[in-house]
């Protein structure tokens, strides 16, 4: 396996390192599709406690509103309600909709997520979000509150979908993916607004991105979601007309930072009222990642593939943040390690350990996350411990 070591301390504590246990929070996102969030902490947890039996480890799996944002969140007093709604291919899939003090809790990765279509899909084109609008919609039903998390999903359509099955209307239909808004040019809100008129919408996202732009949904992700460079330059156009056509027919902004969240999902949202925050530091505060970090002597996070994004809104990031705001230094595991060392330590984190580099290493931990996250965790935790 390929190790991109540094070294890390452990600062000397009462009783903790300096020849006592060692405490170690264990608080990693999903790796990608191959591990949910808490697999990964029981992998690392488990492994940490045998390599390491005289430290205390305890796991906290987070999400930043990609998937698993709903089992993150649901603790023990959540309640799962289920329903069925339309997946990305217009296909009925069941889903969950977390209720939880007052709220309800939605999660477009559930819906519409990249990891449940094979990846030679042409969903970036074609895919839509109406099933989340029938989510969003259910949730209302049983709270005047809506959170929803953004985040992995496989499509590319500005969330079209998603007012379409609020009611709204076009000159073209709305629930056809990213390439059926060719030719928009009017856009009718109304019915979708009166849906949820009186209601709050808070938007978890991981990203910042406008709809539109160098920076934007099809320049940015649609190429990790399948799309070629002409479907890249075919998406941005339509949702280019799209996103004048929202402007025109939404009183409130639609096209500012994290519109481009979730193939653009982000955008519908903010057309309907919703307020955008970040969703590591919604999750933090509702699991009290805080209290845990300060708990904690070393803390552990990871996720599948550690690269620049993960620098900027992701779990990594928000992790660094509360632990270096209390002096606790912080590692990353990771399936992959695309960033420098000098960029990942300006956050905060000390030290960064990927699971593979080559080719036939990726398959092989792809093929069997378990043992390859196992086997890096045991060569880690001698030097944590020490």
């Amino acid at each position: 396996m390929a190790e991109n070591y540094g070294q890390f301390r452990v600062a000397s504590q009462p009783g903790g390192c300096d020849g006592g246990d060692v405490k170690i929070l264990v608080a990693p996102d999903s790796f990608g599709t191959t591990l949910s969030a808490g697999e990964a902490a029981e992998v690392i947890a488990s492994t940490w406690r045998r390599s390491a039996p005289h430290d205390e480890v305890r796991t906290l799996p987070l999400s930043d509103g990609g998937p698993g944002f709903l089992d993150v969140l649901a603790g023990e007093n959540g309640i799962f309600e289920p329903l069925v709604v339309q997946d990305a291919k217009g296909q009925a899939r069941p889903i969950r909709v977390l209720l939880r003090e007052g709220s309800a809790y939605v999660e477009s990765a559930e819906i519409i997520g990249r990891g449940s279509y094979p990846e030679s899909s042409d969903l970036v084109r074609s895919g839509s979000s109406y099933g989340v609008g029938e989510a969003l919609l259910f949730g209302f039903s049983r709270a005047r509150r809506v959170v929803i998390g953004l985040g992995g999903t496989a499509i590319n359509d500005g969330g079209a979908g998603l007012l379409a099955a609020l009611g709204a209307s076009a000159n073209v239909r709305l629930d056809q993916g990213g390439i059926g808004l060719a030719g928009i040019k009017e856009l009718n809100m109304a019915r979708a607004c009166e849906a949820v008129a009186g209601c709050e919408i808070l938007i978890a996202t991981d990203v910042d991105n406008p709809l539109t732009g160098p920076q934007g949904a099809s320049e940015m992700y649609a190429p990790q979601k399948g799309a070629t460079p002409a479907d890249v330059r075919e998406l941005e156009a339509h949702l280019f007309d799209y996103q004048l056509a929202l402007v025109a027919a939404s009183s409130t902004e639609s096209v500012g930072a994290g519109s481009g969240a979730a193939g653009g999902l982000g955008a519908a949202l903010l057309a309907l009222g919703g307020r955008r925050v970040s969703g590591i530091e919604e999750v933090a505060r509702q699991v009290e990642l805080a209290s845990a970090v300060e708990w904690a002597d070393l803390v552990v996070t990871g996720e599948g593939s550690f690269d620049w994004q993960s620098l900027r809104g992701k779990v990594v990031s928000g992790v660094a943040f509360h632990a270096t705001r209390l002096g606790k230094p912080t590692i990353v595991l990771a399936g992959q390690v695309h960033c420098g060392r000098r960029e990942y330590t300006s956050i905060g984190i000390e030290s960064a350990y990927a699971m593979a580099e080559t080719q036939a290493e990726i398959a092989e931990s792809i093929a069997q996350p378990r043992i390859s996250l196992a086997a890096l965790v045991e060569r880690v935790s001698r030097t944590g411990s020490r």
